[in-house]
């Protein structure tokens, strides 16, 4: 059914990390329409990292807010948006904790996007002095959401920033 879909929000359903492995299998699998997917307050936990950053790379939209990500399956996701067929325009992390992301990787990813949310993530000073440093470089974000950074931002850089990034919200 999904594959004839364009955008589905199963968003606090209370799936099983089994139910949400198969959804991402079906994605990876065969000729889909489906652009967004919202999982928000499902546990992802257990789900192969691999398997859900191919899931997510084939979709423009995608909303993982609060799913109990690893760092392992974060970093997946992030390599996968580097990848030149990654489709991903949109990404919502909030409420995972990715302090262990490599900043580099984590930069990197983040500046591809157009919109990111990565709202309490437990972010370290280095990781989001690099996102903001590399968005000085070379960005595709309209708009990013950092609030609840460990830390703070360097006043200067987020100044600087906020002319590069037309919403910047840290």
């Amino acid at each position: 059914a999904m594959a004839r879909l364009e955008g589905v929000d199963v968003s606090h359903t209370d799936l099983t990390w089994q139910q949400a492995e198969t959804v991402c299998a079906n994605m990876c699998s065969g000729d889909i329409q489906l652009k967004s997917l919202k999982m928000a307050g499902t546990d992802l936990s257990s789900v192969d990292p691999d398997l859900l950053a191919r899931a997510v790379s084939r979709l423009e939209q995608v909303d993982l807010r609060a799913t109990g990500l690893t760092g392992q399956q974060a970093e997946a996701i992030l390599t996968a948006v580097r990848a030149a067929d990654s489709q991903l325009r949109t990404l919502d992390l909030a409420g995972n904790d990715l302090s262990s992301v490599e900043p580099g990787l984590l930069a990197e990813a983040v500046n591809l996007l157009e919109e990111v949310v990565i709202n309490f993530t437990q972010l370290s000073r280095a990781q989001t002095e690099a996102i903001l440093a590399r968005s000085l470089e070379k960005t595709s974000l309209g708009r990013l959401e950092m609030e609840g950074v460990r830390g703070g931002v360097g006043e200067e850089l987020g100044r600087r920033a906020g002319e590069v990034i037309s919403i910047l919200k840290l």
